[in-house]
This record gives structure tokens, sequence and C-alpha cells, in this order.
């Protein structure tokens, strides 16, 4: 604004014009069309019998998980500065091959009309996959339910003696990865907890080992017990000690949870707002945005999380690409679970974590909203 005498002149800048690039497409994350494509394809592959509903069992071929295959950079360069031919469109697809007790990653493209399938594992890891090294999924986990409910019955006095846990729900519980110290083993520690509000913090001093190796629920096995800082065999072992009083005993107190993020009041009023006197000073188109002089290309892969490619400023390429590569967290405690955590966040997929954002709150309101699609464990595309 400039002053002259008594009057004022407003200088208003006007909106720049957007230049998009049109071939940020390549690094593009995949449609919900182009996952049930690779789906349908891997499910109809002759000789594999490949399921991708999240019930199947630990002994059949199930299609984990689908994700965008990145290309090449020396192709996508060659693509974007010296217009060479785009490069193949293609997906990396894991799939669990229980059968086999093996894990396999495929490419599989082009996109949207998978013709052809190949075998990266050996090449991306060197090493054949074992089942064993698998996450734990839906089915899986559904029979982790089935089996803590049989195999905690015969101490149930003790559960609500100590824990005040009549008919204990045991979704609420931690566990521990990596599930072993060498590579082969399947035990995990399970950290009963409160199953209330922020669980993950009201453990209740009752661990077990489960030996979950075998594909077979039937032959899953408690290695293990921890109780009040008290190391036991197997349950019965403990319930003995138990009924017999010659060990410590947790007598059971109720107390408040004062961890609890519920609002004490109900919240009033209308917090800050912000707006764009001479409109957004960005754009964005498909997967391209542009803010000023700076432009880029954003993904979210649903192990690594959100990245952005082909970063420039005037027009210059500083970043190819800018993304996650591991977020590893180290734990210890007097809890054998913890003990042993080392959590490496990409093998729980950061990208299938990343959850709504809330209007006003954890970002502007007038921010622009784009949908995401992954698809782990969930047998169709989810949002």
């Amino acid at each position: 604004m400039e002053m002259f005498g008594s009057a004022a002149v407003i200088q208003i800048q006007t909106v720049p014009f957007w230049y998009h690039n049109e071939g940020s497409d390549v690094f593009a994350d995949l449609s919900v069309e182009e996952h049930l494509q690779v789906r349908d394809y891997m499910s109809k592959i002759p000789g594999m019998n490949i399921s991708f509903g999240p019930s199947s069992t630990p002994t059949t071929d199930y299609l984990y998980l689908i994700d965008l295959s990145l290309p090449k950079k020396h192709e996508v360069l060659h693509f974007l500065d010296n217009s060479g031919p785009k490069p193949a469109r293609e997906a990396t697809a894991v799939v669990f091959h229980g059968g086999k007790n093996t894990i396999k990653e495929y490419v599989v493209g082009p996109l949207p009309h998978p013709t052809y399938h190949h075998d990266v594992t050996f090449e991306r890891y060197k090493m054949e996959i074992p089942l064993t090294a698998r996450p734990m999924h839906t089915a899986e986990r559904a029979h982790l339910q089935v089996f803590l409910q049989r195999a905690l019955k015969p101490v149930s006095t003790l559960l609500y003696e100590s824990f005040g846990m009549d008919t204990p729900v045991f979704h609420a519980y931690n566990e521990n990865m990596p599930r072993g110290t060498k590579s082969g083993d399947r035990q995990t520690w399970i950290s009963i907890c409160r199953d209330e509000e922020g669980f993950f913090i009201h453990p209740v001093g009752f661990v077990l080992l489960i030996n979950h190796k075998s594909t077979d629920p039937l032959a899953w096995s408690v290695d293990n017990v921890l109780y009040n800082g008290q190391y036991f065999d197997n349950l019965t072992q403990l319930m003995n000690h138990y009924e017999a009083g010659t060990i410590e005993k947790i007598i059971y107190k109720p107390i408040p949870n004062y961890a609890s993020l519920k609002p004490k009041q109900k919240p009033t009023g209308v917090g800050p707002q912000q707006f764009y006197m001479q409109g957004k000073r960005f754009s964005i188109k498909n997967n391209h945005i542009v803010y000023l002089d700076w432009s880029f290309t954003f993904g979210l892969s649903v192990l690594s999380g959100m990245r952005v490619f082909d970063v420039r400023f005037e027009g210059d390429r500083i970043i190819y690409e800018l993304s996650v590569q591991e977020a590893m967290s180290v734990y210890g405690s007097a809890n054998p679970n913890l003990i042993l955590t080392k959590f490496l966040d990409r093998s729980m997929g950061i990208g299938q974590h990343a959850y709504e954002l809330v209007r006003g709150i954890d970002c502007p309101y007038s921010a622009t909203y784009i949908d995401t699609f992954h698809f782990v464990d969930t047998g169709v595309p989810c949002q």
C-alpha cells in the first residue's frame, strides 16, 4: 500500500497462472479401479488359487497387499525431461503362500489391464522370505482371539480377583515385534490390558508368551507366563501356585482413567479461521500441486506413508523423491513384551494408518481434501 497525501493506493497482487505437469501421473497412487484390476488378475493366476478375503485361513495363498510399484528413476527422468516413452504402470502384490510357507512379492502390469506378473522377491531381498516373517493379519488375529478365550478360561478366577475382569475382552492387549529373536521364530508376548480408552497404557501385570508358528491354530501354545513380576512355565503352574497361596497376589482396586482424552466440558464457540483475500495461493490438479514458485507431485505409500516427487523451484528440479524410508522405535521395560519390542513402522503400514483429518482442527478450514485408497488385508480398496 502506498500513501499519496491523504489518499491511499492499494496494489493487489494477482494470482499467478498455474502450470501443471501432465506427466506427474507417473507417480500417481493406484486408483480404486486399478486395485480391483490387480486383485482380480492375481486371483485368476492358474495354479496359485490366491484368495483375497480377510477371513482366509493361514494355509491358503492370501493376497495381503497391493501398492504402486514405482518405475525406475532413469526411465522416469527420460520421460519427463527428454520426451521419452512413458514407463509402464505397474503394481506390487504381496502374497502369503500358506501352503508353501513362504511370502512372495510380484510386480503386476501393465495397468489398468494387467497381463503379466513377475516374482521379484529374491531380486529385492536377496533371500526367500519365510511365512513366519509375515505381519499378523485379520484371519490370524481372529484365531488369536479364540485361542486366548480358550487358554485363559482356567485362570478366570485369577483374572477376576486380581484385575476385576469378569468377562474379559481380549482384543485389548499389547504385543511385541519382532515375534522372536531369530529367523523362523513366531512367538509373541501378549500383555493383557484393560478394555478402555487408551488401553495400551493400562496393562494389568499379566503377560503371556504365545507360540503361534504353526499355520494350524490348534497347535498353538502358551510357553511362558508373567504374573506380578513372577515367571511361570505355563498357566497350570501359575494356577497351582495361586490357589496354594505360594505367590504374591495382585489385589484388584478400581481406579479412574486419568489418561482419558475426553473433554471435561463440551466445547463451545468457533475457533480462529483463515481466509484468502485474493484467492488460494495454490492449485491442485490430480496429484500435482503448484504453490507460488514451487511445484511437486504427491503420493501416499501404504507402507511408508506420505511422499513427494519431482520437487521444483522456479521450474528447476531440486528433489526427485522425498519420503520416509523407515521409522524405528526401540522400547525398554521390566515387561518382556516391551523389552523385546523394536517397532519398524513400515511393517505395520504407515500409510494405511493415515486417518482422515478434521477440518478446522488438523488443518485450516479452507484446506483442500484429497481422498486416498489402500489395499492391505482388506480384500477391497479402502479409503
